[in-house]
C-alpha cells in the first residue's frame, strides 16, 4: 500500500482520530495519577486499523456500538524493548522519502531527546501479524532497586 493509496481513505483518518482522542484522554489520567510534566512524555509516532473482525472474532464481539478495536497498523515502534540507554523497537517499514524511512527517523529523534540510542528489529512476520511485537518476544531482567517514586 502507497501513502497515496491511504490518504483518501476516510475510514483511515476517522480511527486515527478516535485511536488519538483515547491515547490523549489515558494520557490526561496517567498525568493526574503519576507525578511527572507533559513536557516528560516521550511521544511515539503510530497508525492505526481497526482489524477484520475474523481475525480476533472473541474480542470485536465486546465493542460497543460507535468504538473500535483497533490494532498497529504496522509494527509499533512503542512496544519494544528499554535496555539501559539503548532501544530496541520493532521496524516500522514506514514510507520512505528521499531514501529515508520517515517513521524509524521521527522515532529515532524522539529516543534521542531522551538520550537514548534505537535499533529496529525485523518482527512483522514473527510477531506482528499475530498481534505482538518486539516485546511480546523477549524475555528481559530489569533492575527493582530504584526508588523512582521519590
Amino acid at each position: 500500500m502507497t501513502v497515496d493509496e491511504l490518504l483518501p481513505n476516510e475510514t483511515f483518518h476517522e480511527v486515527n482520530a478516535y485511536a488519538q482522542r483515547h491515547i490523549d484522554a489515558d494520557l490526561g489520567i496517567l498525568l493526574a495519577e503519576i507525578p511527572i510534566l507533559r513536557d516528560h512524555v516521550i511521544r511515539i509516532p503510530s497508525l492505526f486499523k481497526a482489524p477484520k473482525v475474523s481475525s480476533l472474532s472473541s474480542l470485536t464481539e465486546t465493542v460497543m456500538e460507535g468504538e473500535y478495536l483497533l490494532v498497529s497498523f504496522s509494527p509499533a515502534a512503542i512496544n519494544g524493548v528499554v535496555l539501559d540507554n539503548y532501544y530496541v523497537s520493532p521496524k516500522t517499514w514506514g514510507p520512505v522519502v528521499e531514501g529515508r524511512d520517515i517513521l524509524e527517523f521521527a522515532i529515532r529523534e524522539v529516543y534521542a531527546k531522551a538520550g537514548m540510542e534505537v535499533g529496529f528489529v525485523d518482527d512483522f512476520m514473527s510477531h506482528h501479524h499475530t498481534f505482538g511485537e518486539v516485546h511480546c518476544g523477549s524475555n528481559t531482567f530489569r533492575e527493582t532497586d530504584a526508588a523512582w517514586w521519590e
